[in-house]
């Protein structure tokens, strides 16, 4: 006498997309430095020290857009970078502390990107 047992096979997963979908609109890149510099001075930074910080985030933001637009991994990224992995690592998880503005607009010229400043006078 044979059993007919019925094997499960696995499902399979839907196919998706890397891209998310977008919530809420966009803001432009001064509402995103504002409120970056916000976050940065209820953390304690003095003024100064959060817009500096602001532009390093701002920065560091238009990095992985690029390097999630083009689907680069870290090794890929180290590569064009022309840096070890450790420091490429560090990078991809935001420590943003051990690089300066200007590193991060370095990287962004190897990236391809053109990076561009506006200067504005603060309002008194």
């Amino acid at each position: 006498m044979s059993s007919t047992a019925s094997k499960k096979t696995p499902r399979k997963r839907a196919a998706t997309t890397s891209k998310r979908p977008r919530h809420g609109t966009a803001r432009s890149a001064s509402t995103y430095a504002k409120a970056a510099q916000s976050l940065f001075e209820d953390l304690g930074f003095s003024p100064t020290e959060s817009r500096r910080e602001a532009v390093k985030a701002e920065l560091y933001v238009a990095i992985l857009k690029i390097v999630r637009e083009r689907g680069l991994t870290a090794r890929q990224l180290g590569e064009i970078l022309g840096k070890p992995h450790s420091r490429v690592s560090e990078l991809l998880n935001g420590k943003l502390s051990l690089v300066t503005a200007d590193t991060l607009i370095g990287y962004l010229d190897q990236l391809g990107a053109d990076v561009s400043i506006k200067v504005t006078r603060r309002a008194s």
